[in-house]
């Protein structure tokens, strides 16, 4: 077994790269208890799990830099192997959504502290960085250990970690500006090839894609840029992050008016309901959460409230069973807010309202830490609420300064919705001719982001 072990660590990570992450998890599970590392068929309490795995973390997040980097190097060999087959079964659970990641989260930090570092504790401190950067998380502790694994990674010169650590560490920074992660993204992705660690340089090639697309970067340029990432994709077989890209791609498309039905992500790139049925198959809930993500976003732009809210439903029902909620960046709580709010503008039920308490407390504390990335949004929604509420005068200021705003941030997708949101008010007001101004300043920076599909929306609906 011993003399194996490396090529073991090559079959998994071929088996895994291949879509087949239960496949992977078997033989890894086996290996580790070769090398004495149990791993329960029965998880305990996953609420006590997560516990562990949270002290764990703060005992980390909580040292200096100096006491960090003095820890000694682990020198048992087996444990050195067990970190290694560890740092895998994480991937592939992760991937596989199965609710073992805390738990082998847990214990590779567990044999950190007891054993010391090695390069696998990169990969360790960096995925559980990622793992609690949702809006549940503590993202001062996951800003922290996402820190202390580029320090180690430094250290201990482990650049076949370099991707990996790279992306799961700007991944987990949603709490940070998105046009910040961009660079260090692209960085991991070229790092990544360099390095022949293939995997992890298409995961930071589809997240930098995706952060590119939610900046408002230019739809036709991040259109090019995603099939450019797929088609290496495909010619290195790394299937799982080409299937995940996907609806990404579709989204833009369906943007740019390259779709039948805009609020349907079936078109050249994939077939929506197809999709969903196979992530379901696959127990890929996480993929199929992202879906209803991006539906419910072009639901919303495009005007079909009910679906939007309809689709968020079925979205929370998933992330009920997943380690992680789907966020983007709190894109996906943006627009849960703005969809609630719509429907209740249009049926005047105050209940709705209530529904978006968790999301803009979200919304909140994200616009703290990353004000470039979501004052807008915070003002959108707050406008909107004026709206609802018929505080005319305060709605009007507060859709300017979320127009400034977005401006000021470049996010040019998101300074169009405002003005569209703003040219509602007005017409609902009668005041046709300012109605008509914000509505042309929408459609102008719809077409400049590329979005055709949305200026031809915005055109039939407009009725001036």
């Amino acid at each position: 077994l011993w003399d194996g072990l490396n090529a073991y660590s090559t079959l998994i990570k071929a088996i895994g790269s291949q879509n087949k992450s239960r496949d992977a998890i078997e033989i890894t599970c086996s290996i580790l208890g070769e090398l004495g590392e149990h791993i329960p068929s029965v998880l305990p309490d996953q609420n006590a799990t997560r516990e562990d795995l949270m002290r764990s973390i703060r005992l980390f997040a909580m040292m200096t830099d100096d006491q960090f980097l003095s820890l000694n190097n682990i020198s048992d060999d087996k444990k050195t192997m067990s970190m290694k087959f560890l740092s895998h079964l994480a991937i592939y659970c992760f991937m596989a959504k199965i609710n073992y990641v805390p738990f082998v989260f847990n214990r590779m930090l567990d044999l950190t502290l007891n054993y010391g570092v090695s390069k696998e504790s990169c990969t360790a401190l960096a995925m559980s960085s990622f793992l609690i950067s949702d809006s549940d998380g503590d993202s001062r502790a996951s800003y922290r250990i996402g820190e202390l694994a580029l320090l180690l990674v430094e250290k201990l010169e482990a650049n076949e970690y370099i991707s990996q650590v790279h992306a799961n560490v700007y991944c987990a920074r949603s709490w940070n500006e998105m046009r910040m992660t961009t660079k260090p993204l692209h960085h991991a992705y070229k790092r990544g090839m360099e390095i022949g660690d293939i995997q992890n340089a298409m995961l930071s090639a589809q997240y930098y894609c995706i952060n590119r697309f939610l900046c408002g970067i230019e739809l036709p340029t991040v259109e090019k840029e995603f099939r450019y990432f797929l088609k290496q994709m495909k010619e290195y077989e790394q299937i799982a992050v080409h299937q995940s890209t996907l609806p990404f791609l579709q989204a833009v498309l369906n943007f740019m008016g390259a779709s039948t039905n805009p609020v349907e992500l079936t078109g050249e790139i994939m077939a929506q309901n197809t999709y969903i049925e196979a992530c379901f198959e696959k127990n890929a809930q996480h993929s199929a959460a992202k879906v209803y993500v991006l539906c419910g976003w072009l639901a919303y732009m495009f005007g079909e409230y009910e679906l939007a809210s309809s689709i968020i439903s079925r979205r929370r029902e998933i992330e009920n069973s997943m380690n992680k909620k789907i966020e983007l960046y709190g894109v996906a709580n943006f627009y849960d807010c703005l969809t609630h709010l719509a429907l209740a503008h249009k049926t005047n039920d105050t209940a709705l309202t209530t529904k978006i308490s968790h999301d803009i407390e979200i919304m909140m504390k994200l616009a703290r830490s990353a004000p470039c990335s979501n004052e807008h949004k915070i003002l959108l929604i707050e406008a909107e609420m004026a709206f609802f509420t018929k505080e005319i005068d305060s709605a009007i200021g507060k859709y300017n300064a979320a127009i400034a705003a977005a401006r000021v941030s470049g996010f040019i997708h998101e300074e169009a919705l405002c003005y569209e949101k703003a040219g509602d008010l007005f017409l609902d007001q009668g005041n046709s001719r300012r109605a008509a101004y914000y509505y042309g300043l929408a459609s102008e920076l719809y077409c400049q982001w590329g979005a055709q599909g949305k200026v031809d929306h915005l055109h039939r609906q407009i009725p001036l």
